[in-house]
């Protein structure tokens, strides 16, 4: 009896965890290596040097509905590292899934400062920015991302390159006291 009791303890330690989506299958791996842009690829100063999260979700293919983290409106996490490649040093992360073969799936990861609280992001889909926590000139205000569609037939090893979701708004005078007229430069936004 002892026996047949460890036996079913050991089955049920051994079962995995419940399908991506609620489908099943078999599975494949999808691997996906994500580096962030290090040097300087457009005239703003901004880049991703202060990034050290990655944030990520999966959906389906037409992303009506959240499947990896399987409770709608949460996101998983990676850590952002510095990857020396020959000379050079990267950034990046790596993220590994287990995923029912013979679907497709919309991947989205978004990658920001830790320790900036200016964006919100329980729906990748849609992020949203609140403008009062910007500083002038910070880098820690910087963000990145990128979305892949992906069938998945068997196991996957793709490299993805995150840029800008957003334009850098810079306004220049020619004099330090021009007069703005009615501009409220810190109501200005970006929809």
């Amino acid at each position: 009896i002892a026996a047949a009791v460890a036996a079913m303890f050991m089955a049920g330690s051994c079962q995995k965890e419940q399908p991506i989506g609620g489908v099943k299958g078999p599975e494949a791996t999808v691997t996906f290596t994500v580096d962030l842009p290090v040097s300087v690829q457009t005239k703003s100063i901004s880049q991703a040097e202060y990034a050290d999260v990655l944030l990520y979700q999966v959906w389906n293919s037409d992303q009506t509905k959240q499947l990896y983290p399987i409770q709608d409106g949460e996101v998983a996490k990676a850590e952002v590292v510095d990857v020396k490649v020959g000379n050079e040093v990267k950034k990046g992360a790596t993220v590994q899934l287990s995923l029912v073969k013979d679907q497709t799936y919309t991947f989205i990861f978004w990658a920001q400062s830790s320790q900036f609280k200016g964006f919100s992001t329980p729906d990748l889909r849609n992020v949203k920015m609140d403008y009062s926590k910007f500083g002038a000139n910070s880098d820690y205000c910087d963000a990145f991302y990128a979305h892949e569609v992906l069938t998945v037939s068997g196991p996957i090893e793709q490299t993805i390159t995150l840029t800008r979701p957003f334009a850098q708004l810079n306004f220049g005078t020619s004099k330090m006291s021009s007069d703005l007229g009615d501009i409220n430069l810190e109501a200005v936004q970006v929809e």
